[in-house]
C-alpha cells in the first residue's frame, strides 16, 4: 500500500490528521506525521509517495541552498485548506506541479482561490468538514484514498 506522509505546523489539524492516520493504517497504508520545524529539509517529503499539507505548509521547505523543495519532489501533494488566508500562499502565484492536489473546507475559499491562481491543476470542496476532529478525520482519509486512485498509488 501506499507511503502517505502528514506535514502539520504545531497542533494546526494535527488531531484530524491523527484519527486519518488511523484509519489508513488500518487499510494498510504506512502513514507517518511530521511536525514542521524551520531545519527540515526536503528529504523528509521524499519519503513518500502523497504528502498531505496543512494550510500550504509544505511551501516552508527548503533546499540545502535556500530554495522552495516543493516542486522538487516527485512525492504527490495534497494541500488541506482550512484557514480564510495562509501564509504561503504567495507561491501559488507561480506554476504548480500538476502532481498537487488542493482541497477547501469552506466553498467561498475555494472560488476565491480558483479566481486568484487559475493556473492550479486540481482544487476541489471538501464538502462535509465540521471542525469536529473524528468526522473530518474520516472524510479526509476518504478523500486521501481518492487522490491515491487517481494517482495509482495503492
Amino acid at each position: 500500500m501506499g507511503k502517505i506522509g502528514f506535514l502539520y505546523e504545531k497542533e494546526d489539524n494535527k488531531e484530524v490528521f491523527c484519527v486519518c492516520q488511523e484509519l489508513l493504517v488500518q487499510k494498510g497504508h504506512e502513514v507517518t506525521l511530521f511536525q514542521y520545524n524551520n531545519n527540515m529539509q526536503m528529504g523528509v517529503l521524499q519519503e513518500v509517495e502523497l504528502l498531505i499539507c496543512s494550510n500550504l505548509t509544505a511551501f516552508d521547505v527548503r533546499t540545502l541552498t535556500g530554495g522552495r523543495s516543493l516542486n522538487l519532489i516527485t512525492s504527490k501533494v495534497y494541500h488541506l485548506i482550512t484557514k480564510r488566508k495562509c501564509g504561503n500562499e504567495e507561491y501559488l502565484k507561480d506554476l504548480i506541479s500538476i502532481a498537487h492536489f488542493f482541497f477547501c473546507t469552506e466553498e467561498e475559499r475555494m472560488e476565491k482561490m480558483k479566481k486568484a491562481y487559475p493556473h492550479i491543476p486540481y482544487i476541489e470542496l471538501l464538502e462535509g468538514w465540521s471542525g469536529e476532529a473524528k468526522t473530518d478525520g474520516a472524510l479526509l482519509a476518504d478523500s486521501i484514498c481518492k487522490v491515491l486512485d487517481m494517482c495509482y498509488i495503492n
